[in-house]
């Protein structure tokens, strides 16, 4: 009696670019399912006062303190933060 084995392997398509979000490993074929998120800048910056604030989403929490320029600086010496993150689709994102 003779035997026949038949393999058979079948290419699972997904998401093939491992910076998304809904990347998938497996996958070898890219069906253009890829969620693409959209760079966000903040800039912070305080104006004569100190300041505080907060940014949260999935995955990163950042706060800090802005301060005032020392005195005789000139207003543009003041304290600034920039921050910069990939926000995603259909995520909540907080501030304040």
């Amino acid at each position: 009696m003779e035997s026949l084995f038949l393999f058979i392997r079948t290419v699972p398509p997904g998401c093939t670019n491992p910076s998304a979000p809904n990347y998938n490993a497996w996958a070898i074929h890219d069906d253009g399912s890829c969620v693409h998120g959209t760079r966000v800048v903040f800039e912070v910056n305080s104006n004569g006062q100190w300041a505080s604030y907060q940014l949260e989403g999935p995955g990163f929490y950042y706060g800090d303190i802005v301060g005032p320029a020392n005195e005789g600086d000139y207003p543009e010496d003041a304290d600034g933060h920039i921050i910069g993150f990939t926000a995603w689709p259909q995520v909540i994102y907080t501030g304040i």
